[in-house]
C-alpha cells in the first residue's frame, strides 16, 4: 500500500485483488481477535486512507464509498487498520459532514476527498433556532450510520462507538464558522440558545435512536470547532460544554455520551526559570 500510494502504479492490479478478497469476507476472522485487558492500545480512524485506496485502484467515488455499501465500508476500514498494525480497531467517518448532511445542509462531495458542508450556503441563521429541523431517523445518513455500527459490532465483536458532532461543531457546520465565532463575542446568549435547541431537536433524538437500535453503542461527540484553543477557555466552559452536559443527563443512555475529540496545543516549559511564564501562556490540549 505504501509503495502504491507513493507512486508505484504497477501494484494496482495486485491491490485490486486484495480488495476483492476483503470484500468477499476472507479476512473477517482477523477482525475479532481478543485483546489483552491489561494493555492500553493505540488506535486511529483510517477512513481517509481506505477511501483513497478505493478511489485510486477502483475509481470508487467518495460518496459511494461512504454511503452506498456499509459492509464494504466497514471491511475496508478494519482491513486497513490491521494491515498497518493497529490492534485496537475503531471506525470513523466524516463526522462533521455527516452530522450536517443528516439535517439537510448542502454538501460538497469531491470524488477523492471526504465530504464537507458548502461554506457558500449555510443552512441556517443563528437568529432563527426555531427553523432547526427535527432529526429524521429515516434519513440516508442516519440509516448508514446505524447499519455501519451494527456491522462493526458483528465483525469486530466489540461495543461500537457512534461518532457524532458535538453541539457547537454541528452549529459551525450549518451556520458557518465565521458567523458563529463573531456571535460569540457580542451575542453569546443567542449562541447558547441555538445550541440548546440543536440538542433538543437533533442530537438528543439521534442518541435515542442509536441507543434503541444499538444499546451497547457508545456515543462519542467530536468538538474540534468548540475546543478551548479555538473559542477560548471561557467560551468553551460557558457555551460549548453546557449542551454536552445536558445530553449526559438525559435518559438511560446519557452516561454513554462522552467527548474525545478536542483540539489544542500544550507548550512545555524549557527551563525551570521560565516554567511559570510558559504555564501561563500554555493552551490545554485534549486527546
Amino acid at each position: 500500500m505504501s509503495d502504491f500510494l507513493s507512486g508505484d502504479t504497477a501494484l494496482a492490479g495486485e491491490l485490486a485483488g486484495v480488495l476483492g478478497r476483503v470484500d468477499s469476507g476472507e479476512f473477517d476472522r482477523e477482525f475479532a481477535k481478543e485483546l489483552d485487558p491489561d494493555c492500553v492500545y493505540l488506535t486511529t480512524s483510517c477512513h481517509l486512507l481506505a477511501m483513497s485506496l478505493r478511489h485510486r485502484i477502483e475509481g470508487l467515488k467518495a460518496q459511494d464509498f461512504y454511503k452506498s455499501d456499509p459492509l464494504r465500508y466497514v471491511r475496508s476500514n478494519l482491513f486497513i487498520q490491521r494491515a498497518i498494525g493497529i490492534e485496537r480497531l475503531t471506525l470513523g467517518w466524516p463526522v462533521y459532514a455527516f452530522g450536517a448532511e443528516a439535517i439537510g445542509q448542502t454538501m460538497m462531495y469531491p470524488d477523492d476527498q471526504a465530504p464537507g458542508s458548502d461554506p457558500g450556503e449555510p443552512m441556517l441563521s443563528l437568529e432563527r433556532p426555531d427553523e432547526i429541523p427535527e432529526y429524521d431517523p429515516d434519513s440516508e445518513v442516519a440509516g448508514v450510520i446505524r447499519d455501519t455500527l451494527k456491522i462493526m459490532g458483528d465483525l469486530a465483536k466489540i461495543e461500537p462507538v457512534a461518532h457524532l458532532p458535538a453541539p457547537y461543531s454541528l452549529a459551525a457546520e450549518i451556520v458557518g464558522q465565521e458567523n458563529l465565532i463573531l456571535a460569540l463575542s457580542d451575542r453569546p446568549d443567542q449562541v447558547a440558545r441555538f445550541l440548546d435547541v440543536l440538542v433538543d431537536r437533533v442530537l438528543a433524538p439521534w442518541c435515542v435512536d442509536l441507543h434503541e437500535h444499538l444499546p451497547a453503542a457508545w456515543l462519542e461527540l467530536s468538538d474540534a470547532s468548540g475546543s478551548p484553543m479555538f473559542i477560548g477557555p471561557r467560551n468553551f466552559l460557558a457555551i460549548a460544554t453546557e449542551p454536552v452536559l445536558k445530553l449526559r443527563k438525559m435518559g438511560n443512555w446519557g452516561a454513554r455520551v462522552f467527548v474525545a475529540n478536542y483540539r489544542g496545543d500544550r507548550q512545555r516549559a524549557r527551563s525551570t526559570s521560565s516554567s511559570r511564564a510558559m504555564r501561563q501562556k500554555s493552551t490545554i490540549g485534549f486527546a
